[in-house]
């Protein structure tokens, strides 16, 4: 799992196992209820989704053990690449350029037409 993913449910973790006793007595019964329905459900999707016996509790267990920094992990990706011919490498530059300037390109026709409409 990328590390980002497994910091943003450390953090998602953290915020709902940080609520105190003198919180929970403070919430009313709806907020009590949902609170309570988050969490059980929170932890259920980690328990039970993952790849094979990986679960992304056990991930997150293993991660909050020992913390791969976001670089090091670019690192290791960067190893496993296999590097191309320099000719299918350029090919593919160019046509990655091409498609993020038509995709700019009809990114700024979508937020000018947004305007126009919110001005009407």
């Amino acid at each position: 799992m990328p590390v980002k993913l497994l910091k943003l449910f450390l953090d998602i973790e953290d915020i709902i196992t940080d609520v105190s006793a003198e919180q929970k007595k403070k919430m009313t019964k709806i907020k009590s209820v949902s609170y309570n329905r988050i969490k059980q459900k929170f932890k259920k999707f980690l328990q039970t989704t993952g790849e094979g016996e990986m679960t992304y509790e056990k991930q997150l267990k293993k991660f909050r053990e020992n913390p791969i920094s976001e670089a090091s992990e670019e690192e290791e990706e960067k190893e496993e690449e296999v590097p191309k011919p320099k000719k299918a490498a350029a090919k593919e530059e160019s046509s990655e350029e091409e498609e993020e300037s038509e995709e700019d390109s009809e990114s700024d026709e979508e937020i000018k037409a947004e305007r126009k409409i919110a001005r009407d």
